[in-house]
């Protein structure tokens, strides 16, 4: 089963994605900041990283840079959802390799499209 790694400092943000996504046959786990989520890597090797931009200690972007210099990390898709609706946030996440930057609110319609082309 494909496991997906859902990055977010707010619980109910992890509780609506991780429900959501176990309906459609992923499985989820659930961290709640940068830290705990780079631990995870160490052991696990999930098929795709959903983060949140704005956490506290470590930012999303922080996160995906730090991942993106571990050669076993570096080829996990990643998925950033973010409330800023900077334009030069979502060039510096496409210059990291991230798939796709998604808005909030978070709209299951955009998110399932958006899991759906990294994975199929």
């Amino acid at each position: 089963m494909n496991e997906i790694l859902i990055v977010d400092d707010d619980p109910i943000v992890r509780h609506f994605l991780r429900r959501m996504l176990c309906i459609q046959g992923y499985a989820c786990i659930e961290v709640a900041h940068g830290q705990e989520a780079i631990e995870h890597l160490r052991t696990h090797r999930p098929c795709l990283i959903i983060t949140d931009h704005q956490m506290p200690e470590m930012t999303g972007m922080q996160f995906i840079e730090n991942i993106s210099q571990e050669r076993d990390c570096s080829t996990i898709p990643v998925i950033l959802l973010t409330s800023d609706d900077n334009h030069d946030l979502s060039e510096q996440a496409k210059q990291l390799g991230v798939h796709t930057v998604l808005n909030k609110p978070l709209d299951y319609r955009r998110i399932s499209l958006a899991v759906e082309s990294v994975l199929l």
